[in-house]
């Protein structure tokens, strides 16, 4: 088994960008930057600060959307997040918006998995955890984040 240190973090690191331009997309990285997939511009931006295995998890997870912006109907849901005034669609959409994290996460480790990559599952789950839990204060959030 390949040693696990910062080295293999970032040469798998290189490896998912790599994968990314085959895909057709482009991998920024930056100190002020935010973890994000980009779709208008087909960039995913990855904070430069973090250790590399966690922006390794954090590339996976991006390209998990990536992936799982292939569905059929992922545009419209994407688009339809803030369109809808009412309390009970702003439900919706934020449950919507936590179920396409935890996919996006569950289909980062599957693509780490076909492509061979060592996941430190414990490790990877704490990120996952601490991300989602964003989301999750996102989406318990009082009205006032709503205001039109």
């Amino acid at each position: 088994m390949t040693e696990l240190n910062d080295k293999y973090y970032e040469e798998e690191f290189d490896e998912l960008v790599n994968y990314c331009k085959r895909l057709g997309w482009k991998v920024t990285q930056g100190h002020k930057l935010d973890d994000a997939a980009i779709f208008d511009t087909k960039e995913i931006t990855i904070n430069s600060q973090r250790k590399p295995e966690i922006k390794l998890y954090r590339l996976l997870h991006e390209i998990g959307h990536v992936l799982f912006s292939k569905t059929k109907d992922y545009e419209f849901r994407a688009t339809s997040a803030y369109c809808e005034t009412t309390d009970r669609r702003r439900n919706t959409d934020r449950v919507e918006t936590l179920e396409e994290e935890f996919a996006a996460w569950a289909r980062g480790f599957i693509l780490a998995e076909k492509r061979g990559i060592f996941i430190d599952k414990e490790q990877f789950d704490r990120d996952k955890a601490a991300c989602i839990m964003t989301y999750m204060r996102w989406a318990v959030k009082p009205k006032e984040w709503y205001d039109d």
